[in-house]
């Protein structure tokens, strides 16, 4: 837990000092198909164990990332037409079982994918230790196990925001507070 703690505490540090680069940040609408989550592509080059602790220190309308978790066909086409031909790093992972394929965070987090667009011959475990997914595995989309605790490949990664917290409007906040300000100062009258 100290570990953990250190570790994203470190890695924040270094991503606001550093400023990640990201390249795009944009809401699959609801009335476009989508389910009104944030994507972000990070074109920060990282290790899939950097990657996983730049999404979930990074935050966008006050929820916090996670790697994508792509759950149907028309996640997996607004992913690729945000990113392009990038290689980037997304949520699954098989290194707590290998073969048992899961989302590592998010909604979906300890869920099986249902859902899947792996390469031909993917997964397979090439090098003894590719527990992550990556996307964009010979530039068309598909994905790719990767990973390996030897060399640690270095790309971007896909952050989603899962917007579940509503975020109250501008007029509500100012009624808020004015209501508050009331309070307050009713308060100091009553204690004067």
């Amino acid at each position: 837990m100290k570990n953990t703690f250190l570790t994203l505490a470190f890695a924040s540090f270094t991503l606001f000092v550093s400023g990640v680069a990201n390249a795009t940040l944009i809401q699959w609408e609801s009335a476009d198909g989508g389910n009104d989550h944030w994507y972000e592509l990070t074109t920060e080059t990282t290790n899939e164990f950097d990657a996983r602790i730049i999404a979930l220190t990074s935050r966008h309308n006050g929820e916090f990332g996670y790697l994508a978790t792509i759950t149907s066909q028309e996640e997996q086409d607004f992913i690729k037409a945000l990113i392009g031909n990038t290689r980037a790093w997304i949520g699954a992972s098989d290194a707590a079982s290998e073969g048992n394929w899961i989302w590592m965070d998010g909604p979906e987090r300890g869920l099986a994918l249902s859902y899947t667009f792996w390469a031909a011959g993917e997964p397979n475990n090439w090098s003894k230790g590719e527990d992550y997914a990556a996307i964009n595995w010979k530039s068309n989309g598909r994905w790719n196990d990767w990973g390996t605790p030897a060399s640690h490949q270095s790309v971007a990664s896909v952050v989603e925001y899962n917007n579940s917290v509503a975020v109250p409007e501008p007029s509500s906040l100012a009624i808020f507070a004015l209501g508050m300000i009331g309070l307050a100062s009713r308060r100091f009258k009553k204690q004067a």
